[in-house]
């Protein structure tokens, strides 16, 4: 397989995954007035309503462009995803500095695994 059928297979996989997870994620919280993350979604991950609608125009993104720049999306989705684990991160670290029992604007050691869900999505993309 050359790259671009690696890119096409990355951006038309992580694209469906990410549109099921937003999907079930509306299914589960659909609150938007939240700045926080407050439901869990399979028990581990937690979402509210802007973040599945994220996680649904990310993957639509991805299935669109899947055919005519999969290794467009792939750059875009490691770079985005990249900045959302490091933010993620340091916000955790910063409440754990601060001594606020590891949270912060939400954020909570479930983060840490929506963190390593981000950070595995990238690692595929590279």
């Amino acid at each position: 397989m050359e790259r671009t059928a690696y890119a096409r297979l990355y951006a038309t996989v992580t694209g469906a995954l990410l549109v099921l997870l937003g999907f079930v994620g509306l299914l589960t919280n659909t609150e938007f007035s939240a700045h926080e993350l407050t439901s869990d979604l399979l028990g581990f991950y937690e979402v509210n309503g802007w973040s599945s609608v994220f996680h649904v125009a990310a993957g639509l993104t991805g299935l669109f462009l899947a055919r005519p720049l999969p290794r467009l999306y792939a750059l875009l989705a490691g770079l985005v995803f990249t900045g959302l684990g490091i933010w993620g991160f340091l916000a955790l670290l910063g409440a754990w500095i601060a001594g606020q029992n590891g949270t912060i604007w939400g954020f909570t050691y479930q983060h840490c695994i929506n963190d390593a869900i981000i950070l595995t999505l990238i690692s595929i993309s590279a």
